[in-house]
């Protein structure tokens, strides 16, 4: 896992972690609060993060994607964003 700041989108710079264990819902169990995830990673959390700037991006796994030859119509929004974080 990389830790992503919100605002920028750019990964908080020498800190990777490794999760190590993970408490939450499953989507199935009444007994978790669906908004709430307890991870844990293989090494600490940077000090000084401040709640709701930063959030924790899977960085295991990566679609290949291609785009080609697109035509977008009607989109209700101002743009399309995609993001792929290839190593």
């Amino acid at each position: 896992m990389v830790l992503v700041e919100r605002t920028t989108l750019l990964d908080l710079p020498d800190w990777t972690g490794v999760v190590t264990a993970v408490d939450g819902p499953t989507g199935t169990d009444q007994e978790h609060d669906p908004h709430v995830h307890h991870v844990e990673f293989d090494r600490d959390l940077p000090s000084g993060l401040e709640p709701d700037r930063f959030v924790a991006e899977n960085i295991t796994y990566c679609a290949r994607v291609s785009v080609r030859n697109n035509r977008i119509e009607t989109l209700p929004t101002p743009g399309v964003l995609l993001g792929v974080a290839r190593p």
